[in-house]
């Protein structure tokens, strides 16, 4: 038999338990479950069992956990240790430039510190000022120009007369549609010390005829007809882009680029005139078409009573025409008979299909030539006659010319003839040649 509270063997006789002084055969404080077999000892675990069991346990858990501690601080180690021989290689390879010792240990270890060696090696590889050298083109010191910004009179006067300077000396390296780097070239060596106004010493010196503006960015540009005096005359020799740029020079300017810009000669496909001069040799001998055979024996007379004024031709293009001004050869240029016996125009009426009209008399510069306010009708020095036997070509720049002062897209070009200057025979007034450029 054994005691119901603390499972102890007891004597079949026995009153109390030995062990814990239960009395036997009590009822109180006995267990729920049915009372063992006396053949059997209880199944219940012995007190002394239950704290030994928990002894171990609490041991084999702090040993686990003081092993598993021991094995991390080694994996750390590792880690740390092959961070720090990645991040050495990686500064080694930047300093020499192997690009393929870089790429050698960052395909090494594990790949979280792989990540974390690879940024901090771009990083340190790629300067920070690698994005600057896309603003370089233009200073940052420089400020950019405000879109109604222009050049005063006086500021394009004296700009006139160093850039054609400044052309005139790179002519060669110009060919037509390239871009000239000038920003190496003084500017101020080409100005006119006394360039004020229209005095005597200006109005001498070649020059730009302005006659297109733009802004782009901290550039002002440009498009200018170069007037160029060779001592015996001015004569139109080109159009230009040019891009100016603020500086601290004396002129305050100086040219960063120059273009010079494709300059086609037009095709005129039909003349007309208000009248034409009947001939008793042959019908054709005065007609209009003769301005444009580029043949100084031939000349296109009016028809009309008197002098003339009043009557006109009107030059034809295929298609509309960017045009800047005209070149023409005035009178009858046949023979030195031809030529003083009539009359030649001295004052024209221009109208263009785009509306625009503009009266020019010839031999005039007006005070505002080189700005291009207004028509300039010049003589030239080339009056020679077809039996000097001087080509087209060779005597075209020497014509006398009217620059328009701006760009004119037109269809046509019709001249009105408003003042002329008499011959000594006849009242009949002639033009020999025209040309538009």
């Amino acid at each position: 038999m054994y005691c119901t509270r603390c499972g102890a063997p007891l004597e079949d006789d026995a009153k109390f338990c030995t062990s814990c002084g239960m009395p036997v055969g009590s009822g109180t404080d006995a267990p729920e479950e049915s009372e063992p077999s006396q053949n059997e000892p209880p199944q219940k675990e012995a007190p002394g069992k239950k704290k030994t069991g928990r002894i171990v346990a609490g041991i084999v858990a702090g040993v686990v956990l003081v092993v598993g501690i021991g094995l991390l601080a080694a994996y750390a180690v590792r880690l740390s240790g092959e961070n720090k021989r990645l991040t050495a290689q990686v500064e080694d390879a930047e300093r020499t430039g192997d690009s393929a010792l870089q790429t050698e240990g960052a395909e090494s270890g594990p790949s979280e510190s792989i990540a974390q060696s690879e940024s901090v090696a771009q990083t340190e590889s790629v300067p920070q000022t690698e994005t600057v050298p896309q603003t370089e083109s233009i200073p940052q010191t420089e400020a950019v120009l405000p879109a109604d910004f222009t050049f005063s009179d006086d500021e394009w006067l004296r700009l006139s007369y160093a850039g054609a300077g400044l052309i005139q000396a790179c002519q060669d390296q110009l060919p037509e549609g390239t871009v000239f780097d000038a920003s190496s070239m003084d500017l101020s060596g080409y100005a006119l010390d006394n360039a004020e106004g229209t005095d005597a010493s200006a109005a001498s010196a070649s020059g730009l005829r302005l006659y297109g503006f733009k802004v782009e960015g901290n550039y002002a540009v440009t498009d200018a007809e170069l007037m160029v005096n060779n001592g015996s005359g001015i004569y139109p020799d080109g159009l230009f882009r040019i891009w100016w740029q603020k500086d601290s020079s004396s002129l305050g300017y100086s040219a960063a680029q120059i273009q010079r810009l494709p300059q086609a000669l037009p095709e005129i496909a039909a003349i007309e005139a208000s009248s034409t001069l009947i001939s008793y040799e042959r019908a054709d001998k005065y007609q209009v078409s003769n301005v444009a055979d580029q043949d100084l024996s031939t000349a296109w007379v009016e028809g009309a009573d008197g002098y003339g004024v009043g009557e006109s031709l009107t030059l034809t293009f295929n298609g509309p025409q960017a045009l800047h001004g005209l070149r023409i050869a005035g009178g009858y240029r046949k023979n030195q008979a031809t030529y003083g016996e009539n009359a030649k125009v001295t004052a024209y009426r221009l109208e263009f299909s785009d509306g625009t009209t503009m009266d020019v008399t010839m031999g005039s510069y007006p005070e505002d030539g080189h700005l291009g306010k207004s028509p300039i009708g010049v003589n030239g020095w080339e009056t020679v006659l077809s039996t000097d036997g001087r080509d087209w070509n060779s005597i075209r720049p020497g014509l006398d010319f009217i620059s328009f002062g701006r760009e004119i897209t037109t269809d046509y070009v019709k001249l009105t003839i408003l003042e002329v200057a008499p011959g000594t025979v006849y009242e009949d007034t002639c033009i020999t040649e025209i040309s538009a450029y």
